[in-house]
């Protein structure tokens, strides 16, 4: 794609704004130090210069957020609070260090404590004796950029730039590039004053209607995918901010492991196989972005096969939904002739079948009967759990057109959704576990669910 850096995120968390103690979260949400150092060593492997970026986040608190962060006058708590950041941050120093990633984030988006100048400099000082690279500070669009007293004991500034920048739907690149002018007097001041240069250290914008009003999420009640937004958003930074000497670059906002990860009937951050991708080659130099090639798939043997739900469960398998509401209606029929399944998901909703263990040796693909009725189909997405329950590397949006039996998607009627386990990541394995999940935060309409089953050729 034309990249020559990659930022790689790690967290950590506290209890809630005013708690003073910071850990790693177990369950996979803090990468083990072993998954880190190989992710950092891979990236490099691959020619990219590696940006470490820890963040600091809430876990028990919902209604807050890290910039919440902030223990008032309390001297007492703001000592407990720095020693345990500065024990945090200097362990993901050290293995920037170890693996000597090119650059390294002391802190992101923690505006209530960075008027605390001590206890940053005292950070910055121990961070330095440990790591010999770059440092920057991740500062919070709104204003936090403009307020820091430290840059001065930085290599260069970081900011996170959700910047707003319309009032109206469909804007253009131009209007874009026109509300980006304001911002970026504003930078080149800031610049000016520290004598310093200045990293996107974020930013990012969804391909959802109203992108360009709030960079830093759109409303959840809206559904609309709006691709073109997305890209010119994209367009507009580049065409705005390119040719300033003080701009070292920008990190794009975000990538998941997911290989298969975006498309055209997903709304969040990802340019991954969206237009926005398209605008990121052009920009970086790459080549512009190839369809895969179309393969004959092999035919389905309808002896070789699994009954995962048909719709009441196959044998072995139980139900673990989470975030979904999940009615039989025996007064709507499936085409195999059971009674169809109505499933509400909510944000991040999930539809979760459970096995002690499948072996997908004999099979080929999984099938998948739908029904739905809105013109504009749901953002789910399949995947597997392995032997031990963690999710398989690879999901796919299983509304992609070459999984669509027939003549394509269509509202009003009941679809065959026939992927491949290749493309899964579950050739020849062991499955747990079958998801179809809501892949946004949007409360979804119901949808139908007839028979689940793997199939072999």
């Amino acid at each position: 794609m034309g990249a020559n850096w990659l930022q790689i995120i790690v967290t950590w968390y506290q209890a809630n704004p005013s708690s003073t103690s910071i850990y790693p979260k177990e369950n996979n949400s803090t990468p083990s130090d072993e998954a880190l150092t190989h992710v950092i060593n891979m990236a490099q492997n691959l020619g990219f210069n590696v940006m470490l970026k820890p963040h600091l986040d809430l876990e028990e608190n919902d209604s807050h957020w890290r910039g919440d962060i902030n223990l008032g006058d309390d001297v007492t708590a703001w000592t407990a609070w720095f020693k345990d950041y500065a024990t945090f941050i200097s362990h993901y120093a050290s293995l920037a260090q170890q693996t000597k990633a090119s650059s390294f984030v002391v802190g992101t988006e923690l505006l209530g404590t960075t008027r605390q100048s001590v206890q940053w400099r005292e950070v910055i000082r121990q961070v330095r004796s440990i790591y010999s690279g770059e440092l920057t500070y991740a500062a919070h669009h709104d204003g936090e950029w403009n307020s820091i007293d430290w840059w001065d004991a930085l290599d260069y500034i970081g900011v996170d730039a959700y910047f707003p920048l319309s009032t109206v739907d469909h804007p253009n690149v131009s209007q874009l590039r026109e509300n980006w002018l304001p911002i970026i007097n504003n930078l080149e001041k800031l610049s000016q004053t520290w004598q310093k240069a200045i990293v996107f250290t974020e930013i990012g914008y969804q391909s959802r209607l109203g992108a360009s009003r709030t960079p830093w999420g759109v409303s959840t009640q809206n559904k609309i995918i709006d691709l073109q937004e997305q890209a010119d958003c994209y367009q507009a930074v580049f065409e705005a901010l390119s040719d300033l000497k003080w701009w070292r670059g920008v990190f794009w906002w975000n990538w998941t492991i997911f290989f298969k990860q975006g498309g055209i009937h997903d709304g969040g951050y990802t340019a991954n196989n969206k237009p926005a991708e398209d605008i990121l080659r052009y920009n970086f130099g790459a080549s512009p972005r190839q369809d895969p090639p179309s393969l004959p798939l092999p035919p389905v043997d309808e002896n070789k096969l699994l009954i995962i739900y048909q719709p009441t469960l196959g044998p072995g398998w139980q139900n673990w939904s989470w975030g979904s509401s999940i009615n039989h209606l025996d007064n709507v029929l499936s085409p195999n002739g059971q009674p169809a399944t109505s499933v509400v998901m909510y944000g991040w909703g999930g539809f979760s079948l459970h096995h002690n263990g499948i072996d997908t040796t004999p099979f080929y693909y999984v099938d998948i009967q739908i029904f739905v009725t809105a013109n504009t189909h749901p953002p789910l997405i399949a995947y597997f759990h392995d032997v031990t329950d963690k999710p398989m590397i690879e999901s796919v949006d299983i509304f992609e057109s070459r999984y669509i039996q027939g003549d394509g998607f269509a509202a009003g009627q009941w679809l065959v959704i026939r992927i491949p386990l290749v493309d899964l990541g579950a050739v020849n394995s062991t499955i747990s576990r079958f998801n179809l999940k809501n892949n946004s935060e949007v409360l979804q309409d119901a949808f139908l669910l007839g028979e689940i089953k793997l199939l072999g050729v």
